[in-house]
């Protein structure tokens, strides 16, 4: 059944996509999934709605999930200008992209632990390791996604996010995103705003907060050394430009 959802998904997404109505002062925030978009929305919704705890319940509220199927039809109701979460492969239409990326070999960790806890998935580590490398999951392969952002030539507003950036330094990373998308807001702000996303991700506010394991360096925990060597083979090059070491 899982095999069947990955086929039919990309026509699904690929029909809902050509719905969606982009206005020119649309921001979105474009990830491989498991890179951080959704702390990223956190933070943000941390540094905007300093006063408004039940905001991080759910995101979507304030910024728009294009994969939220009962809320899609209904995006154009959002303040604008919308921030948008997006998981797509490069895509002309976006008018301004904020894209974080990470270390594909957590990627991978993160994702096989997303399916296991969430989806109800009884995949080992193997056979979702064959089926990443091989694109057969959600939008792909994690080296062409991250290629088909990072690497060409943007005529729009452009923000490349480094996950482990914003795990070492969320104020840093979290000011270059205001900055981006022009927001006057102070440094205490900034901070306060980091302060508050590590209460909701330590307190598990919130769905996914907590569940999913995080961080840097995970993947060595499941990975072999064929693991290793095999998505060295597919996806170094990906990695060398990234500055990512084996």
């Amino acid at each position: 059944m899982g095999r069947i959802r990955f086929l039919f998904e990309p026509l699904i997404r690929a029909y809902f996509q050509k719905l969606m109505i982009v206005y020119p002062d649309d921001v979105y925030i474009v990830s491989y999934p498991r890179s951080g978009n959704r702390w990223m929305r956190l933070l943000l919704t941390s540094m905007l709605y300093p006063e408004d705890d039940g905001i991080l319940n759910d995101l979507s509220t304030v910024f728009p999930d294009q994969y939220d199927r009962k809320r899609h039809l209904l995006l154009w109701r959002y303040q604008r200008p919308r921030i948008i979460k997006s998981h797509e492969p490069f895509t002309p239409r976006y008018p301004a992209v904020i894209y974080l990326y990470r270390d594909g070999r957590d990627v991978c960790f993160s994702y096989w632990d997303w399916y296991r806890r969430f989806e109800g998935r009884t995949f080992d580590f193997q056979e979702f390791f064959d089926m990443f490398m091989k694109g057969r999951v959600s939008y792909g392969t994690w080296s062409d996604h991250v290629e088909s952002w990072l690497f060409r030539s943007h005529a729009i507003p452009f923000l490349p996010i480094k996950y482990e950036d914003v795990f070492a330094n969320s104020a840093e990373q979290l000011r270059r995103v205001a900055d981006f998308l022009k927001k006057d807001v102070s440094d205490d702000c900034i901070q306060k705003a980091v302060d508050r996303s590590v209460e909701d991700r330590e307190s598990k506010v919130g769905f996914y907060a907590g569940k999913a394991k995080g961080g840097s360096g995970k993947w060595k925990d499941v990975f072999t050394a064929d693991n290793e060597r095999v998505f060295w083979e597919h996806a170094g090059q990906t990695m060398e430009k990234l500055g990512y070491k084996k």
